[in-house]
């Protein structure tokens, strides 16, 4: 998968229109044309997102629940306390139970 490059996107979005205003020309032209890859360029024509517009997966916590979970697990490393999955499990659990969600992770 390519990175996202904004500029990239641009030239896509422009080799889009310039193609279906011309629909006689070969894809392959079009790209050659706008500088682009061309199947990256046949994907987003015939409607892949691009990979920015993708969520991640399992996301259960929004960025300040995130956040949070992550200064709690600093402070128990401040405290000498080693971090391990069922600790955070729990924290993730109880912050999510604290906002009103009934999802449970783990």
């Amino acid at each position: 998968m390519t990175k996202f490059d904004p500029e990239v996107e641009k030239r896509i979005a422009n080799a889009i229109v310039f193609s279906q205003e011309n629909p006689r020309l070969k894809l392959s032209k079009v790209a050659v044309q706008f500088v682009v890859l061309y199947n990256l360029f046949y994907r987003r024509l015939h409607g892949r997102a691009a990979s920015n517009t993708h969520s991640g997966h399992n996301k259960a916590l929004d960025a300040t629940q995130d956040n949070a979970l992550k200064a709690y697990i600093n402070f128990l490393i401040y405290i000498s306390l080693e971090p391990n999955l069922s600790t955070i499990q729990q924290a993730s659990n109880s912050i999510l139970r604290a906002c009103g969600f009934t999802r449970i992770l783990g």
